[in-house]
């Protein structure tokens, strides 16, 4: 779990080697979750590909019910992101515009690299229609909400991404349907 959080990858690839359980499952936190929830929520991308392509369950729930795919979703903020986040808070008034751009560049890169995940999710099997995003309304409730929905109104190009993932899988789902229909030997008519 250690590696999958750092992005060691290369010790990850070691591990997986000599055995160790793919789909194991946290036991000491709260949230119970795998190594590539780990590797998805700290943005390590090449660790959550490799997880993936050696059989990680992409539709893993953790025991708060949320998904590999939410946790990409809901992702805002990595290091990089905090570091620039701090500089801007004791930044001197003069310095914060400098600064700022710098947050909005490590912003920028971490929606890319989310986005990235997300296809990689969506290409290895992840639901969208069974994830959903917590988060805490205005009124300091919590509750969850379709995945689909929030990204249409707080990550345009995430909302883009499943909805065409989903509108491709319709279109194979359609198209495999008809080509089932139809029998495979069709005789001339003289």
């Amino acid at each position: 779990m250690a590696a999958s959080r750092e992005g060691k990858t290369e010790t990850v690839k070691l591990l997986l080697d000599r055995g160790a359980d793919i789909n194991q499952i946290t036991d000491y936190t709260i949230v119970k979750n795998s190594a590539l929830m780990i590797a998805v929520f700290w943005g390590h991308d090449t660790t959550a590909e490799l997880l993936l392509e050696s059989g990680a369950d992409v539709n893993f729930k953790t025991n708060q019910g949320d998904t590999v795919l939410s946790w990409a979703l809901k992702r805002q903020c990595d290091t990089k992101v905090q570091e620039q986040f701090d500089k801007l808070q004791e930044a001197e008034e003069n310095d914060k515009i400098s600064v700022g751009r710098e947050l909005n560049k490590a912003v920028k890169a971490l929606r890319g690299k989310n986005h990235r995940l997300i296809k990689l999710l969506l290409e290895k099997g992840a639901d969208p229609n069974e994830c959903t995003v917590f988060i805490q309304q205005s009124n300091h409730q919590f509750g969850t909400q379709p995945a689909l929905a929030w990204a249409r109104f707080c990550d345009k190009i995430a909302y883009d991404i499943m909805n065409q993932h989903m509108a491709t899988q319709k279109a194979h789902a359609n198209t495999k349907a008809v080509s089932e229909a139809m029998p495979e030997h069709i005789e001339e008519e003289e």
